[in-house]
C-alpha cells in the first residue's frame, strides 16, 4: 500500500483571509500547522 500525502501552502499578503481559509478547512477537518513566519521570526520594532 503506498502512502502519500500532500501538502496545500497558502500564501498572499497581510489581511488576505490566509487563517480564515485555514480555520476553515480545520473546521472541515483537514491538518494545518501554525503560520511559520508567526513561530520563527521574532517581532521587533524598527524606528526611524
Amino acid at each position: 500500500m503506498e502512502n502519500k500525502s500532500n501538502a496545500i501552502i497558502i500564501t498572499g499578503g497581510p489581511g488576505m483571509g490566509k487563517t480564515s481559509v485555514i480555520e476553515q478547512l480545520s473546521v472541515m477537518g483537514y491538518h494545518s500547522v501554525e503560520e511559520m513566519l508567526q513561530t520563527s521570526i521574532p517581532r521587533t520594532r524598527f524606528s526611524y
